[in-house]
C-alpha cells in the first residue's frame, strides 16, 4: 500500500488478510512519546482498533544484533514528491482538500493520531462549502534491517507454533515495523461557509477567498486586508517536520498571518528536510545504532513505518521447516 502513488482502495484488514505490505503515517502520542519503534512487533487487527497503543503491546522479537549490524539508510530511488493545490465552490469536496499520505489508513486510530491523520479528519469533518487548500508531501530516505534476525527466544516459540499455529503471533503479533521512511508532509485549508448569507454576500466572500488565497500563495506577502475580510475564514494546517498542526481555526492570530506561515512552510518542506538529513549524517548505506535511530525518530523525519509479516523474515521461515 504504497500512499505517495495515490490512495489505495484496499482497506487495512483487506491487505493485512492478503500478507502485504501496510504503510501508515508516523505518529506520537499527546505527550510526544513514540507509539512504536523499529523492529516492535504489530497485531494488524488491532490498527483498526479505538486504542493507537495497543497494536504494538507486543514482545520484543528482533534480536540485539540485528540492531547492532543490521539496520541502514538508504536513499530513496528517485526523491518522491507531491504538490498539490485546489480550490473549491461545493459540498461534498473534502476529498480534494485532504492528505494523499494519510487517504489509504483512514480509520486506523494510530495513523489518525499522525499530522496528516489528524488534518484529514478535519477537513472531512468540515462543512464549509468554499475551500482553498495547498499542500506539499516528500520521501528523501528509508531506514531498514539489511537482514532482520529473531531473538532466540522469538525463534523458541516459533517452534512451538508448530503444533499450536498462533502461538507466535499471540506473543509478538502478525506484523513488524520493517522500515520507517523519512521526509514531511505539510498543508493548509482556508474554508468559509455562505449558507447564512444573502447571494450578493455569499458572492463577495468566495471573490474574496479566491482573491486574498491565489494573492498570498503567488507572493508571499502578507497585504492590508481588513480584519473583516478575513473574519469568515477557517485555517486548518499542519507540518509534520515540526509536529505543528492548528485544527478547525482555533488560532489566536489572524487567520491571513497564519495562511501565510504555512504556506511559506509548505513551500520551504524539501529544504527544511534535507538540512535536518545533513544535521544528522543520514548517507547512503550507512549503519545507524539504536541511538542514532532514536534521534532520527526524535526529529521528526520519518514521515511514515512500513510494516511487514513477520512470516517474511528468514530466521521464521527456517526456524518453521527444520526438522527435529
Amino acid at each position: 500500500m504504497d500512499i505517495l502513488g495515490g490512495p489505495d482502495p484496499s482497506s487495512i484488514s483487506q491487505v493485512s488478510s492478503t500478507k502485504g505490505a501496510i504503510t501508515l503515517p508516523w505518529p506520537k502520542s499527546d505527550r510526544v512519546r513514540l507509539i512504536t519503534k523499529l523492529g516492535t512487533g504489530c497485531y494488524s487487527a488491532k490498527l483498526l482498533s479505538d486504542s493507537a497503543v495497543a497494536p504494538f503491546e507486543t514482545q520484543p522479537l528482533i534480536s540485539a544484533g540485528a540492531f547492532r549490524e543490521n539496520v541502514r539508510f538508504r536513499n530513496e530511488v528517485g526523491t518522491k514528491s507531491y504538490f498539490h493545490k485546489a480550490i473549491t465552490s461545493s459540498q461534498g469536496s473534502q476529498s480534494e482538500h485532504t492528505s494523499v499520505s494519510a487517504k489509504g489508513s483512514a480509520g486506523c486510530t494510530f495513523a489518525n493520531i499522525s499530522g496528516t491523520g489528524a488534518y484529514n479528519k478535519s477537513v472531512m469533518e468540515n462543512n464549509d462549502d468554499i475551500m482553498a487548500s495547498i499542500q506539499a508531501t516528500i520521501r528523501t530516505g528509508v531506514i531498514y534491517f539489511d537482514q532482520p534476525r529473531l531473538s532466540l527466544d522469538a525463534i523458541a516459540d516459533v517452534r512451538r507454533s508448530r503444533k499450536d499455529p498462533s502461538y507466535f503471533s499471540r506473543k509478538y503479533g502478525d506484523y513488524y515495523v520493517a522500515s520507517l521512511r523519512l521526509g514531511a508532509d505539510a498543508g493548509l485549508l482556508a474554508s468559509v461557509s455562505t449558507k447564512q448569507r444573502s447571494e450578493k454576500e455569499s458572492l463577495e466572500v468566495k471573490a474574496k477567498l479566491h482573491v486574498l488565497w491565489w494573492d498570498i500563495e503567488k507572493d508571499y506577502n502578507e497585504e492590508q486586508h481588513s480584519q473583516e475580510a478575513w473574519s469568515s475564514f477557517r485555517i486548518t494546517a499542519f507540518e509534520t517536520l515540526g509536529g505543528t498542526n492548528v485544527q478547525n481555526g482555533a488560532s489566536q492570530e489572524q487567520p491571513a498571518t497564519v495562511a501565510l506561515s504555512y504556506i511559506q512552510q509548505v513551500s520551504d518542506l524539501e529544504k527544511n528536510v534535507r538540512n535536518k538529513m545533513r544535521a544528522l549524517d543520514l548517507k547512503e548505506n550507512k549503519t545507524l545504532n539504536r541511538e542514532e535511530v532514536q534521534k532520527v525518530c526524535e526529529s521528526g523525519l520519518v514521515a511514515e513505518v512500513t510494516l511487514l509479516p513477520c512470516t517474511q523474515i528468514r530466521d521464521y521461515t527456517a526456524t518453521l521447516l527444520e526438522r527435529d
